[in-house]
């Protein structure tokens, strides 16, 4: 390697990419293969690695996909928790959640993810 670190583990930094990527990527192979056309040597491969590196953080197909959806409603949650108290007047924030909770529902990947 150029910068000096033989090859192997990656840094903090490059595991943590390298988990948002993975997760990125599995989110998109489910939404557009279903779950059960989805699989982790596609996912591996369009991250750039081994599916053993997949494996050594998810025990199966669908420990990842739990993980993904969780990792897709705690994003969700933020969102609506940031509007809450961005606002306040409750009957507002109500309303700002009640738009966002629409909003999502309808994004395509959200009624992907619903039908699987």
């Amino acid at each position: 390697m150029s910068d000096g670190r033989r090859p192997g583990r990656p840094t903090r930094g490059e595991a943590e990419i390298l988990h948002g990527r993975l997760f990125d990527e599995a989110y998109a192979a489910f939404c557009s293969d279903g779950f059960a056309a989805a699989s982790i040597e596609g996912i591996a491969s369009a991250c750039g690695i081994g599916k053993n590196t997949i494996y050594r953080r998810f025990p199966d197909k669908q420990a990842l996909f739990k993980a993904v959806i969780e990792r897709e409603i705690g994003a969700y949650e933020r969102i609506l928790e940031r509007l809450a108290e961005s606002v306040e007047d409750p009957l507002e924030a109500v309303r700002l959640a009640a738009r966002q909770i629409t909003i999502f529902s309808r994004a395509p990947q959200s009624l992907q993810i619903l039908r699987l």
